[in-house]
């Protein structure tokens, strides 16, 4: 399926949006991806890693503190 290929996205929202959609379609209709699991499983791995160029630091007066933007997709491919 072509909505799975958004795994790849470079934008950070879509591939989480195709994460949710991976998730849901296998929790509902596991015979949707039961067949491209093979596929689908390397890129889903690849996104639990932790990706620092989706880490960012804001100053909080005499604080820093890093806001971790990638965060979300990694739980949804926990979840997944």
């Amino acid at each position: 399926m072509e909505t799975f290929l958004l795994l790849q996205d470079q934008d950070r929202r879509v591939r989480r949006a195709a994460v949710q959609t991976l998730n849901t379609a296998a929790h509902n209709k596991p015979s949707l991806v039961i067949a491209q699991l093979p596929a689908l499983l390397p890129h889903l791995y690849h996104l639990t890693e932790v990706r620092e160029d989706l880490i960012r630091t804001v100053d909080l007066g005499p604080f820093k503190h890093k806001i971790d933007d990638g965060l979300e997709i990694r739980i949804a491919a926990f979840d997944c």
